[in-house]
């Protein structure tokens, strides 16, 4: 695309070429009647030559424009976990399927990745909870049923106004994409806290990474969340794999009912699906892929 040419410099050029034309005529002037056409075309020819180099001088100097400035710098991180992620993909939060030999091979007497992704989702709220409130928060999470938008709401004491929202998403087989983190924003907005925070076992597409940081919203995925538990202490790691690991641990929470579902096959043939037992007053389903 061609550069605009500065406004301020168009005098300056005008004025340059009236001079040479000028110029070139008080020279032809002076020569015999029989060499005035040639000696014209000769210092027309010169002058325009120069007035080009003029141009090419004043436009050589790059102008300041938005995409010169300096990066926005990013700021000051306000919680003590790794984030924003900068990596689109980590292989070990791929996990298609969860099954009785995949819990059996995980060693659930301490933390690690692959334990990390096999909680259900409830279960891995309850984790989140638990690990805000060991890095000094104050938590209020969302019972079963619709959350608007939000799991857990972050306080600092003595204040009993949120200072962050936190939206949790156990997915393993698939990215989180923009669209559920500006679905966080919207929740922000409505309820006029600036700071959210979005975690999930799984990644973050390029745009979702994008979007929440011109916005505010802080991102752990499954790595930024294993780390952030090996910050603490020990003992507050014991006690919170105690927390994650108690009773049954992967068999999906019913998201209306908040009790355990069962698997159950399709009358007429397919793939099982996690269905609530308390059908058919309540019809809530999950497929057995882990989202």
């Amino acid at each position: 695309m061609a550069r605009r040419r500065n406004k301020k410099s168009r005098p300056i050029e005008l004025v340059g070429a009236v001079a040479l034309i000028a110029i070139g005529l008080w020279i032809t002037s002076r020569q015999p009647t029989s060499t005035k056409l040639l000696v014209l075309g000769i210092v027309l020819s010169i002058a325009v030559a120069i007035w080009l180099l003029i141009i090419a001088i004043i436009h050589k100097t790059p102008r300041k424009t938005s995409h010169d400035s300096p990066d926005v710098q990013a700021p000051t991180k306000k919680y003590p976990w790794p984030g924003p992620p900068e990596q689109d993909l980590y292989p070990l939060w791929k996990s298609a399927s969860i099954d009785a030999d995949q819990v059996a091979k995980v060693d659930a007497s301490r933390w690690s990745r692959e334990l990390l992704a096999l909680l259900e989702w409830k279960r891995f709220e309850e984790v989140c909870a638990g690990l805000f409130e060991r890095l000094g928060f104050n938590t209020k999470t969302a019972t079963c049923g619709p959350d608007g938008g939000i799991d857990i709401h972050l306080y600092r004491a003595p204040s009993d106004q949120p200072v962050a929202l936190v939206q949790c998403k156990a997915w393993n087989t698939r990215q989180v994409g923009v669209e559920v983190v500006r679905a966080l924003l919207g929740v922000m907005t409505a309820e006029r806290v600036s700071d959210g925070i979005f975690v999930t076992t799984s990644t973050y597409s390029g745009d979702a990474i994008k979007f929440a940081k011109k916005n505010n919203i802080d991102l752990m995925d499954g790595e930024a969340v294993f780390k952030a538990i090996h910050t603490l202490t020990q003992e507050q790691q014991d006690s919170l794999l105690k927390l994650a690991t108690a009773g049954d641990y992967v068999t999906p929470t019913c998201p209306s009912c908040g009790i355990k579902m069962k698997k159950r096959m399709p009358r007429s043939g397919g793939k099982p699906f996690w269905g609530c037992v308390n059908y058919p007053r309540c019809n809530s389903m999950l497929g057995m892929t882990r989202m």
